[in-house]
């Protein structure tokens, strides 16, 4: 009596052989589809068939469960790198004549993560934060944009940070722009002086951060809306001069954790607005906001 294993890994089915008479036993196992365990059952129940045949069975069932977990890597390692499939990828030509490539598809995602940065980034299942995605075609044009700036202005730029191509960072010497991890500057955004963005900070399109000599410090988590307008210098107000010939003054704008200023609102020099704070939309801050 010999006896034979069917895809042990998953216990598919054991076989038991009379090598005398060539007939087979089957006990199938619990976790095995009842249509495949009748289908195995009826090969290997017939008295006439040889041990050698079962054997070529157990190596076929064999193969086939190291094809389809072959498959199975190959669609997940095609989702990672955001390779999609023909029938997305192929589309039929438009009115116009336009059949969009995958470079197309790459190019309009660009765009559209210019100006919603949190596509770039993904929660996973069990994780309270997110983290970019997994495109090394996205990975790298964000890298060659941070060796950009960081080759031309005095920016520190963390790696997993998203810096729109079309926002201006000017940063001059010794007045550094940070952004930190997983923060991002949406698109048409303007930064400059010495400014300084925490972790998982937003700054969404058109908003204008002007750190002057005093600077501007954001903590992590706050989220800057469209159009906001946070100014650390002010002009001085004599009578007898032009505003242009005033000096200038830069106190700083410190700005603490989870704070949400909305859309269009504006922060004047000097102001510090604390931890958890709201500031309305079109709001204009000239005083101190305390912690909520």
């Amino acid at each position: 009596m010999m006896v034979l294993m069917l895809r042990p890994a998953e216990q598919a089915m054991v076989l038991s052989v009379d090598a005398s008479r060539t007939a087979a036993i089957v006990q199938p196992s619990g976790n095995v589809p009842n249509r495949k365990r009748r289908m195995l059952a009826h090969c290997v129940n017939s008295a006439d068939l040889p041990p050698h045949h079962i054997d070529f069975a157990c190596f076929l069932s064999r193969l086939m469960h190291a094809l389809a977990g072959a498959a199975a890597y190959v669609v997940t390692m095609a989702r990672r790198v955001g390779i999609r499939t023909a029938a997305r990828v192929k589309r039929a030509p438009t009115s116009h004549g336009f059949s969009p490539s995958l470079d197309d598809f790459h190019e309009r995602h660009k765009e559209r993560m210019t100006w919603i940065p949190s596509l770039y980034y993904k929660r996973r299942a069990h994780e309270r934060l997110p983290r970019p995605r997994d495109w090394p075609w996205a990975r790298e044009w964000q890298r060659k944009i941070h060796d950009k700036i960081a080759a031309l202005e005095e920016a520190n730029l963390h790696p997993e940070c998203f810096i729109a191509p079309s926002a201006v960072i000017v940063a001059e010497p010794r007045k550094t722009v940070e952004v930190g991890r997983c923060s991002f500057v949406a698109a048409n955004c303007f930064v400059h002086g010495r400014v300084k963005l925490g972790q998982y900070v937003s700054v969404n399109h058109g908003a204008s951060l002007d750190g002057g000599p005093g600077g501007i410090t954001v903590g992590d988590f706050t989220r800057i809306a469209t159009g906001a307008k946070l100014f650390a210098w002010n002009h001085g107000t004599v009578p007898d001069r032009f505003v242009f010939e005033q000096a200038s003054t830069s106190k700083g704008i410190v700005i603490g954790e989870d704070v949400w200023i909305c859309a269009n609102a504006g922060v004047v020099d000097g102001v510090t607005i604390n931890d958890h704070a709201v500031i309305a939309m079109g709001a204009v801050v000239c005083h101190d906001v305390p912690a909520w």
